[in-house]
């Protein structure tokens, strides 16, 4: 009985050493937001710790990294382009490297609902997964909703629909502005104004050639006023200030962002250094690759 025992605890001890062995990678799976608008960028942070004695080296014949991605029932979403998932990079024993990817991108998550998500790292042999996340899809509140044609290549020139709508966000509920073209069946880009206090109606004014201005209030006594550029293949983000109700400079006390400052924080620092950014069309049909 005895002997027979010190086998099984002796199988037991290799089997979790060998398990320990084979656990080299560890992943933490987080996103930027758990609930995002339609079309809206969805920000996955992937933090792959090296717990083995090997680098890791991330590279097309190496270690991959991968996502599942699936709805209700097991359902997996079309992939768009994996290609974006490539990085070359080494990661040395006992030390981590956190990966951001834009699935929005990669996988087609243009239907509202639920997602069940997975980090996946292919090394050596093996399979890592992080612990599955969920995210949810949705359309917003709508505020206000406009057609509009502009000047374009052909004499009728191009329609796009505009709308404010808004999202609870980090307390808080935020204004979005969002650009589409109906006919065609592409979105143009879905912005994030930041935070709304909805006692008044976002003003939207929309030039002829395109030039945007929406003023929105943000805070006791503060607006924010920003400014977007529409052309017939792309809608740029150009700028953001803090303003008064009538418009006229909101005195500066502070950093962007904080309160009392005149300017608010840029968004487009998230998308690197520069001064304005812009989305090009992507399909809002589920299942198609966008163009």
């Amino acid at each position: 009985m005895r002997k027979g025992f010190r086998t099984r605890l002796a199988a037991a001890l290799v089997l979790a050493v060998a398990c320990r062995a084979n656990a080299q990678v560890l992943l933490v799976l987080r996103f930027e937001h758990r609930q995002v608008l339609r079309f809206e960028a969805v920000n996955a942070f992937v933090t792959v710790y090296n717990e083995g004695n090997k680098p890791i080296v991330f590279s097309e014949d190496q270690a991959r990294m991968s996502f599942t991605v699936g709805r209700e029932r097991d359902e997996q979403v079309q992939v768009l382009n994996e290609d974006l998932l490539w990085r070359s990079v080494t990661i040395e024993p006992g030390k981590r490297r956190e990966f951001m990817h834009d699935l929005s991108l990669i996988y087609d998550l243009a239907a509202t609902g639920t997602y069940a998500v997975n980090a996946v790292v292919k090394w050596g042999g093996s399979e890592f997964q992080s612990k599955g996340v969920r995210i949810d899809v949705v359309n917003g509140l709508p505020i206000s909703r406009e057609r509009r044609v502009f000047p374009g290549e052909t004499a009728e020139g191009y329609a796009r629909v505009l709308s404010l709508r808004y999202l609870g966000r980090e307390g808080s509920e935020h204004l979005f502005f969002c650009v589409d073209d109906e006919e065609g069946g592409r979105n143009f880009g879905v912005f994030d104004l930041g935070r709304i206090i909805r006692l008044h109606p976002p003003a939207l004014r929309v030039k002829r050639d395109g030039a945007t201005r929406i003023l929105h209030q943000s805070g006791v006594g503060r607006h924010t006023l920003s400014l977007l550029q529409i052309s017939e293949s792309r809608v740029s983000f150009l700028d953001q200030q803090y303003r008064r109700a009538d418009g006229s400079p909101f005195p500066k006390t502070g950093e962007p962002g904080e309160p009392g400052a005149d300017r608010a924080p840029e968004p487009e620092k998230k998308r690197g250094k520069r001064r304005f950014f812009f989305f090009g069309p992507r399909k809002t049909e589920p299942g198609t690759t966008g163009s």
